[in-house]
């Protein structure tokens, strides 16, 4: 577990080019704010919010609002892929097919 703690991928971050929600809890003693921050800022396509006041499991203690950060978060890449809903639904039924 403490090899972890000595893990930095800081420099990969720049490199995701896929949408990415970041969710930082303002009391968070275990991925503080400033981390989620420099996520953020460092992921090309990241969108940053927070939930307060919350801590590490703060998508429990507010789980409806996280809820909607994700749902809404979701449509967002729905819009920006490079397919269509119709595509995602007809991908949908050939696996509910098997």
């Amino acid at each position: 577990m403490f090899g972890m703690l000595r893990y930095d991928a800081t420099a990969t971050l720049k490199t995701i080019r896929i949408p990415t929600l970041v969710v930082a809890a303002n009391r968070d003693p275990a991925c503080k704010p400033d981390a989620s921050e420099r996520i953020g800022q460092d992921v090309p396509t990241a969108t940053l919010t927070s939930l307060a006041p919350a801590k590490h499991m703060g998508f429990r203690e507010h789980h409806t609002e996280f809820a909607v950060l994700v749902r809404d978060f979701a449509r967002s890449c729905l819009h920006t892929a490079p397919f269509s809903e119709k595509t995602i639904d007809k991908t949908v039924e050939a696996r509910e097919l098997r």
